[in-house]
């Protein structure tokens, strides 16, 4: 008895029709966009970090260029370029 319950679930038919095909598209979409984000986020962050660097360098040129103050202009940097992403 068993066996015929097996055997009758490994030979459902799938389903056909609009929802189907709905499903299918659906899960492809979701694929796509699943393996993009990942490229996306770390593009916007290399991104962001190249700006922030920019922003230093900036930054320590118009304070005449001191010398152990990398850290200061890197967090002042990352500050402002935060503040101007969330407004």
């Amino acid at each position: 008895m068993l066996e015929k319950e097996q055997i009758g679930c490994a030979q459902a038919k799938p389903k056909r029709g609009k929802a189907a095909g709905a499903t299918a598209a659906a899960k492809a979409r979701a694929t796509r966009t699943a393996t993009r984000k990942p490229e996306a986020s770390a593009r916007h962050e290399g991104d962001l970090q190249q700006r922030i660097q920019q922003r230093a360098y900036q930054l320590w040129e118009s304070e005449g260029r001191p010398e152990g103050r990398e850290h200061a202009h890197w967090q002042q940097a990352q500050r402002e370029l935060t503040a101007q992403l969330a407004s």
